[in-house]
């Protein structure tokens, strides 16, 4: 709030209690879905003896839905609060860690994780912690987009070497159970504070003739950015960099092992790359702010071609340990940029489904990764193939970006 001069007279700005929401959303529900999949991959093929590709379709329908939600998504946030969608995906996702818990078969797993956790995963993505942050910030939009998502680099730190913990404690079974009841002690939270202000407020709102609009303002429908070569070119560099993330967490875990890594040493480099994502995201989110946005999504492009080279290099656990690194920061450059990026080129007139549009274009190379790294794995029986097709993808992921220029759009239509 402020005062009549026009002073801030916030202790605390609201917006960081959004910022805070977003980070546990996505801690707490996305975490284990994605970053406890290599170790809950390797319980599957003992436990019910499932090959890696069909394993792998398990992944590969939580980004279906993940992805090819984001316009349905886009609807019911124009129909539906934040906060009543973000409830329907907590508890369907603890319904569907549940029926894993319980399962019997391997069919019953694929039903629980692949299909139910996986449509509810999508109603607790990042269209909807994006759509909490952005609304609160435009000034610090970059710093406070890269602190929200920060929470996926503590989710690949702490989730492997947890998770591994707790299976050898208490059994997969009952750690299934354990990520439930961390949810569901989330819910509370998410109907307290998942709200979204009228417009942004003042404090945060950067100089202009008319004032940003709110998601309560008219919400015109813009066909014209779908035919925009920025709107392609984010969708397909960002679609890169996330379906090469989806391969890491695939082949990383068992690369490692096949390259005399212990399992623990194995679970840790994921545990490295997120804790130099973590740093990379607050950093790149500050750059966002500062700078031109193509030539930091380049340079998360670059160091994930560079990380690729590196795991091809292999050979021992310092070599892998830089190519955790590197992908690291190919990461947490890639992910507050890319909200930053379509919110300040495109403005938040209909923001949902922009986000949603987007992620929905990008589904097919994130839906084909993980099946792809499974098949070239099933095929010469090696890891190798894979890094060179994520090399590729990322050179020219690389290029792309310097060809774009996201030019903010004129003050009146942000």
């Amino acid at each position: 709030m402020q005062d009549r001069s026009g002073a801030s007279t916030y202790l605390i700005y609201p917006g960081w209690y959004a910022v805070a929401l977003a980070f546990l959303i996505q801690l707490i529900a996305s975490g284990p879905i994605y970053y406890g999949f290599g170790v809950f991959g390797q319980v599957f093929e003992q436990e019910f003896q499932a090959t890696r590709t069909s394993i792998n379709v398990i992944l590969t329908l939580v980004t279906l839905f993940s992805g090819f939600a984001g316009v349905p998504i886009g609807w019911l946030l124009r129909r539906f609060s934040v906060r009543s969608v973000l409830l329907v995906g907590a508890a369907g996702q603890i319904t569907g860690l549940v029926m894993v818990a319980q399962a019997s078969s391997f069919s019953q797993v694929l039903v629980g994780y692949g299909v139910v956790a996986g449509m509810a995963d999508a109603l607790l993505s990042v269209q909807l912690t994006n759509m909490l942050v952005v609304h609160w910030f435009e000034k610090r939009r970059g710093l406070a987009m890269g602190i929200a998502v920060t929470s996926t680099s503590f989710a690949s730190v702490i989730y492997p070497p947890l998770l591994t913990g707790l299976i050898d404690a208490l059994g997969w079974r009952a750690t299934f159970l354990v990520v439930a009841a961390m949810l569901a002690m989330l819910m509370p939270i998410i109907a307290w504070k998942a709200g979204l202000p009228a417009q942004i407020p003042p404090v945060e709102r950067l100089p202009r003739t008319v004032p940003a609009t709110g998601h309560h303002a008219p919400q015109p429908r813009q066909p014209s950015v779908y035919r925009t070569a920025d709107f392609w070119i984010v969708t397909f560099v960002v679609g890169a960099m996330f379906s090469a993330n989806l391969a890491i967490i695939s082949a990383v875990i068992p690369y490692a092992r096949s390259q005399g890594l212990s399992p623990y040493a194995a679970a840790s480099l994921l545990s490295l790359q997120g804790g130099v994502a973590l740093l990379a995201k607050i950093g790149f989110g500050m750059i966002a702010d500062r700078a031109r946005l193509n030539h930091g999504l380049a340079a998360a492009g670059a160091c994930g071609a560079l990380s690729m080279v590196l795991w091809l290099v292999g050979g021992n656990i310092f070599v892998l340990a830089a190519a955790a690194v590197t992908f690291g920061l190919c990461l947490g450059g890639t992910l507050p940029m890319f909200g930053v990026i379509l919110a300040r080129r495109f403005g938040l007139n209909d923001y949902a489904m922009l986000i949603g549009a987007s992620r929905t274009a990008m589904a097919p190379m994130m839906l084909g990764a993980p099946l792809v790294v499974g098949f070239l794995f099933d095929r010469w029986g090696s890891w190798r193939p894979t890094f060179v097709a994520l090399l590729l993808f990322l050179l020219i992921a690389t290029i792309l970006s310097l060809v774009a220029r996201f030019t903010p759009p004129p003050a009146n239509e942000e």
